[in-house]
């Protein structure tokens, strides 16, 4: 169990994915590391990104192996994925003196900051890594409990086959077990559907075309998610029912980081072809409608494909309560309106449907949602909980009743001054 403390630290952090699922699940990064030496330009991009989104996380901007970590604060949750370009599939690299270089320095932080818990994830490849191997030995040496897996995202809910190697370890207490895998995939249709009316109009490559003939000669008709990226000439196509293809950062740049117009393509029922949007990729990928992505695509594309899915690592740090964390993740910061409470009983936001359908499902669960003085991005701390009386609805402030004046708390007198 986490008990009070709940903090982390993450090494190799991106754009801040990892740190996305943990604050969800109710869990504090105080800091993370990320440098990539040989993309320099990237890394200060992400470094950025990082920085807007979770401000009140401290950014080591130097390669793991310069990091004093004596400096740092200990944690009690360590999480690293470190670079895997030399393990994919996708290359024939070898390991480097360097990637040893770096699992050296991820054991010297094991060793000096001892978190309770200690998380690993990378590619498939990496397990068979001198690099893997050296991490494991150093948890071991000590006294860490360790278990580690090949696992498929789409077995947690995921709308995309993203197979990826998952270490969990503990000192002194029990490894976290997995997440509860779903009984059904989610499609990548439906995780985007309320999107599809709105995408922008495209057409298909050559290849994109072959794929879809090739899949609808042998298949009943179905909307097609077609890469525009093709790995050795395949252009994959994908139906709606199933889950996306593993998004990758090639799709959105090229070899020199200059921006891809357009990373994959959908064939509709009717024929019509539409674009997919960086919004879908983050659907598909898992992250929250509040995590502010960059408006260049190579950048954002970045982001999206070398993060873990926020959304497996908030059900995997909810594994660690016990399932009683998942209302930790669900929050109202009030800001100066906190000062009506509690005599204020509701509340006016502008939020998406996406957004708001979580706080539905609260609804119907019974579950309570923990209220906030302000964001916790910016310092916010909890001031106590809410319990939603009613499903979130959609009302125009025009169509406001005037029984939602007293409601408020006495924060205006009519209708027209809360206007």
């Amino acid at each position: 169990m986490l008990g009070a403390e709940r903090t982390a630290g993450v090494l190799f952090a991106g754009g801040g994915g990892v740190e996305c699922g943990m604050f969800d699940a109710g869990i504090d990064p105080i800091w993370a590391v990320e440098w990539n030496p040989h993309n320099t330009q990237l890394s200060e991009a992400l470094i950025q990104s990082h920085k807007r989104n979770f401000p009140n996380c401290k950014v080591v901007a130097k390669p793991v192996q310069q990091v004093d970590w004596r400096r740092l604060p200990k944690v009690n949750i360590l999480w690293a994925s470190p670079m895997c370009s030399n393990f994919s599939m996708a290359k024939n690299a070898e390991e480097t003196l360097e990637d040893i270089e770096m699992a050296m320095a991820v054991c010297d932080a094991i060793a000096i900051l001892t978190p309770t818990y200690f998380y690993l994830e990378n590619v498939a490849g990496y397990r068979k890594s001198v690099s893997f191997d050296a991490i494991i030995s150093t948890l071991k040496r000590l006294g860490y409990s360790v278990e580690w897996s090949i696992e498929n995202f789409a077995h947690y809910g995921l709308p995309q086959a993203r197979k990826r190697l998952i270490l969990r370890s503990a000192l002194g207490v029990a490894v976290s077990s997995l997440p509860k895998k779903v009984e059904k995939h989610v499609g990548w249709y439906e995780a985007i559907a309320d999107l599809i009316p709105n995408l922008p109009d495209s057409e298909l490559l050559p290849n994109q075309q072959q794929s879809a003939d090739k899949y609808l000669e042998k298949n009943p008709p179905a909307p097609l998610l077609i890469d525009r990226v093709g790995g050795r000439g395949d252009y994959k196509a994908k139906p709606g029912h199933l889950p996306a293809n593993t998004i990758l950062r090639s799709q959105f740049t090229d070899g020199n980081n200059r921006n891809r117009n357009r990373c994959g393509d959908i064939r509709l029922l009717n024929g019509e072809i539409k674009s997919l949007t960086i919004e879908c990729v983050r659907r598909l990928q898992g992250f929250p409608d509040w995590y502010d992505l960059p408006a260049e695509i190579a950048i954002a594309g970045s982001i999206l494909g070398y993060s873990v899915p926020p959304m497996f690592v908030k059900q995997l740090f909810e594994a660690i309560e016990g399932g009683t964390a998942s209302i930790y993740g669900l929050a109202i910061s009030f800001g100066w309106t906190a000062q009506y409470l509690p005599n204020k009983s509701v509340t006016r936001r502008v939020w998406k449907d996406s957004h708001a359908a979580k706080f539905v499902r609260a609804y119907e669960r019974g579950d309570r949602v923990v209220a906030l003085n302000k964001d916790k991005r910016n310092g916010g701390e909890q001031i106590g909980w809410c319990k939603l009386t009613c499903a979130p609805y959609k009302e125009q402030l025009s169509e406001m009743p005037e029984s939602d004046v007293a409601a408020e708390g006495g924060m205006v007198a009519t209708v027209e001054e809360f206007v």
